[in-house]
């Protein structure tokens, strides 16, 4: 069980999540990061106490994306987003 600090992620096994599942939020962030062998689209599933959330991402070499940002209600955890 994850304390109220933490929070995790997975996804497909081509996304490859470099620095631990687990990461521990700190002004108000978690970082991880993530590397692609193909640019396209992947799903990122969150955890967080006993929430669940995904959100996709777009690995491209061009400047377009997915909406980076989700809001999220009802929860001490207030937005995911992916940023670069």
């Amino acid at each position: 069980m994850l304390f109220n600090n933490e929070i995790s992620i997975t996804s497909t096994p081509e996304l490859k999540i470099l620095n631990g599942v687990t990461q521990e939020i700190v002004d108000g962030k978690a970082v991880w990061k993530l590397n692609a062998p193909n640019a396209g689209e992947y799903k990122i599933n969150y955890q967080y106490n006993t929430e669940e959330y995904s959100q996709n991402v777009l690995i491209t070499t061009e400047k377009t994306y997915i909406t980076p940002e989700k809001v999220i209600q009802d929860s001490k955890l207030k937005k995911i987003g992916i940023y670069l």
